[in-house]
């Protein structure tokens, strides 16, 4: 039942088209009606994302909550995931040793679960969408790829999604009914890479946006490329005058370092990282409705406190009047269901501020 609710709820943002602007009020909070927007107002868009794939528990939790506030999530896999350990020299990194990766490969026994996961996660109208391979971060890594990398990369990450039954000697396992032609973007691993080499890989493959960038809260552009630009964004964080990019890992190493501190202080760093989100969906709801960008991880850095403040804040707002909790490709498919003069306007808006 969910995927017919999706194709109706699409249905009904791209309906927005032939109303938006049309008012001259701007959309209360307290407005009713979920389905579509009044008075010249786009819904307040929500992406929530994920880098890696790795966990099954994580995958059913989000599955579970994203059944229950009818939204749609993009999973960026880490094609290694999907890589026995046994079998890890399949994998040729750019200017690494042939089978190794910085964040490993799948024990065998978990890449089927871990399948029908996203088996299903497909199936209820998620995105699927690539994290890459091997996650070389820095100056040895992703930073000196050259075209030909990404282009090896891109099409090993490919591979590892086709021949994931073969790699794994699970031919008796019915296919997935998609391959990896379903990928229209992704994100770099620790956001890296050189721009001049990497977007013409992607764009050979056919990708329509990249969300490795860092930006504030506006309203996405195209690149000269024809690819989206649709970067996480800089929020103020709650109870201070500073920024932090809309990532878990950004918190986590603010708040503590990178390393998990003192649980003490776990219950105040959660609710700072709820409190920022909220902060954020109330000033672009009541500002430029800028679409909200949330990047996360399956870890469970400060004993999960970073989960559980995305996890609660999707719970509590998802289902909020004019807020849909959408995917990457749906949020491009809506911007460009509009015709150019309205989306035009809305990327004119200026960038929207958080007074909080």
């Amino acid at each position: 039942m969910r995927r017919i609710r999706q194709k109706l709820r699409t249905g009904a943002l791209v309906a927005l088209a032939s109303s938006l602007f049309a008012g001259v009020a701007m959309l209360s909070p307290t407005a009713t009606g979920s389905t579509t927007a009044t008075g010249g107002e786009p819904p307040q868009f929500i992406v929530v994302s994920f880098d890696g794939g790795g966990s099954i528990p994580a995958w059913q939790r989000w599955r579970t909550l994203a059944s229950k506030v009818d939204a749609s999530m993009t999973f960026f896999l880490t094609g290694t995931y999907l890589v026995p350990e046994q079998k890890a020299y399949l994998y040729r990194p750019p200017g690494k040793r042939q089978g190794s990766s910085e964040v490993g490969f799948a024990a065998a026994e978990n890449v089927r679960p871990r399948m029908e996961q996203i088996r299903a996660a497909r199936a209820e109208g998620h995105e699927i969408g690539t994290h890459y391979n091997g996650h070389f971060c820095g100056s040895t890594g992703v930073q000196r790829w050259s075209t030909a990398d990404w282009l090896s990369e891109i099409r090993q990450f490919n591979s590892f999604v086709d021949n994931w039954r073969v790699n794994n000697n699970a031919t008796d396992v019915r296919p997935l009914g998609w391959d990896s032609g379903v990928v229209q973007g992704g994100r770099t691993p620790c956001l890296e890479g050189n721009r001049s080499a990497m977007y013409p890989a992607m764009v050979a493959h056919g990708y329509r946006y990249d969300t490795s960038n860092s930006g504030s809260l506006r309203w996405p552009r195209k690149m000269a490329n024809g690819m989206w630009d649709i970067p996480q964004q800089s929020l103020r964080m709650a109870g201070t005058g500073t920024s932090v990019l809309s990532m878990d890992y950004n918190f986590f190493e603010r708040q503590s370092g990178a390393a998990n501190g003192a649980t003490s202080r776990r219950p105040a760093w959660y609710s700072q990282v709820l409190n920022t989100y909220r902060n954020a969906y109330k000033a672009t709801y009541n500002g430029n409705r800028a679409p909200l960008i949330f990047g996360a991880h399956f870890n469970t850095w400060n004993g999960g406190i970073y989960a559980n403040a995305l996890y609660d804040f999707v719970a509590e707002t998802c289902t909020k009047p004019n807020t849909r909790c959408v995917s990457f490709v749906e949020l491009i498919d809506w911007m460009e269901s509009q015709p150019a003069s309205v989306l035009a306007k809305l990327q004119a808006r200026p960038t929207q501020s958080m007074g909080y």
